[in-house]
């Protein structure tokens, strides 16, 4: 599901926008405009309108604004927030899927602007429950840097697991067993200041992966043995083995033991492969254990397989991480995250520059959001960044997604920004 388009009538009563002018949104969005053209009131919209998130006040700070209608059009539905008149108070949510001829139709009444309660309106339980059956997750970090919609991408129990406490003798990052929950209200109240809880939930995501990952690239004992059986019957009745030689499995040992190491770094597998080749080539292995071997190493290739977008994704934000750490380093792994000074001293998250906390803030939701299909909206990315890293913020946020399923809607004013994405540029241009 991607958003497409965005159109605004009479924001305040007199602004409006098509967002984009020409074509369809794409992976990245950059609204540019005046002070006042309303960039942040209308990334606030957009988040309140999708959100299916009850009793945190989001429609009824939609009432709070005086618009005509908001619509926000995707590829298989359109939402659109609308009143008879561009005022405050009272409104109503349509949702249409595109395949479809019916529509829902929810009306949102306020006793006054920036009051819409369950009590007054019953139907807000099923907007929200229709909103969430869209499959469509958004996300806000606000110029306050107080997120919103963290606990939606958080799906599992594991990475929702973000009270760990460091130990008193390590200054790593380390997930803990015991951890408590966090409720909703307490995740989405996260800022850059808070940065090890937001590294502690992307330890919990990528245990949840690895985990996940074990069971689809691993086979049953019983599996193993059967396709065991298997090959050694048709090595016994049909001499296929003779296929297998080995110089091959030796090579191919030592190919798999160069990919494996690659894996080890984030303590994701762990693999005694040298121990393997060795063996083979000190004694002269007969067709059975030449099969026995090939076996074992299809199974340690499918874990492989199964963990690389794990690998992937810790690899990506580790080296765009370092990218911009000046004489300190960022070290990642399924069980700890550390960050060291020049002199290999480790080092806790409060001890960074505001800066610093703010890109790796920036790279760690983004890892974390990027598993989902969603939409991520920032109002000024900007912040604290000096001049280089606000050129390659976006950029690397883009490359930490790694996949085209979540959106960015950014506003800023940054001129860096903004030159190094020219073609992603959409300037606020009352119609």
């Amino acid at each position: 599901m991607k958003l497409q388009h965005i159109f605004v009538e009479k924001l305040f009563g007199y602004l409006t926008y098509n967002i984009p002018a020409h074509g369809t949104l794409q992976e990245l969005t950059l609204l540019y405009g005046e002070n006042g053209t309303g960039k942040t009131s209308l990334l606030r919209l957009v988040y309140c309108i999708l959100s299916s998130t009850g009793s945190k006040g989001y429609k009824s700070l939609v009432s709070k604004y005086a618009f005509r209608e908001i619509r926000l059009e995707f590829d298989c539905a359109t939402v659109i927030a609308s009143r008879p008149e561009a005022v405050d108070g009272s409104f109503e949510i349509c949702i249409r899927t595109n395949n479809e001829t019916t529509e829902s139709r929810y009306e949102l009444l306020a006793a006054e602007p920036g009051r819409v309660t369950r009590e007054e309106n019953p139907a807000t339980e099923a907007l929200h429950k229709h909103l969430e059956q869209l499959n469509y997750k958004v996300l806000l970090l606000p110029d306050n840097r107080r997120i919103s919609g963290l606990a939606d991408f958080l799906s599992s129990p594991i990475s929702q697991r973000l009270l760990g406490r460091r130990t008193q003798t390590s200054r790593s990052i380390r997930q803990q067993p015991e951890a408590d929950f966090l409720s909703h209200d307490q995740i989405d109240l996260y800022h850059p200041a808070d940065l090890e809880p937001i590294l502690l939930a992307l330890l919990g995501l990528s245990r949840d992966k690895t985990i996940r990952a074990g069971y689809i690239g691993s086979q049953s004992a019983d599996g193993i043995y059967l396709h065991l059986i298997k090959r050694l019957s048709k090595t016994w009745n049909t001499g296929a083995s003779a296929n297998l030689t080995k110089a091959e499995l030796i090579k191919r040992i030592n190919t798999l033991n160069q990919t494996t190491k690659t894996y080890e770094k984030f303590g994701l597998i762990k693999q005694s492969l040298p121990d393997f080749a060795k063996t083979i080539t000190d004694i002269e292995p007969t067709n059975e254990i030449l099969s026995i071997v090939a076996l074992y190493l299809d199974v340690i290739e499918a874990r492989l397989e199964a963990l690389s977008e794990v690998r992937q994704s810790l690899s990506t934000l580790e080296e765009t991480a370092n990218h911009f750490l000046n004489h300190k380093s960022l070290s990642i792994g399924i069980d700890k995250i550390e960050i060291s000074n020049s002199e290999g001293t480790q080092i806790t998250p409060d001890m960074l520059s505001s800066g610093e906390r703010q890109m790796l803030y920036l790279l760690a939701i983004t890892t974390l959001a990027s598993d989902s299909t969603g939409l991520f909206i920032i109002d000024e990315p900007e912040l604290s960044l000096n001049i280089r890293w606000q050129r390659e913020i976006v950029s690397a946020m883009l490359q930490c997604a790694n996949n085209k399923n979540l959106q960015f809607l950014l506003a800023t004013h940054s001129f860096e920004i903004l030159a190094a994405h020219q073609e992603s540029v959409t300037s606020l241009t009352d119609q």
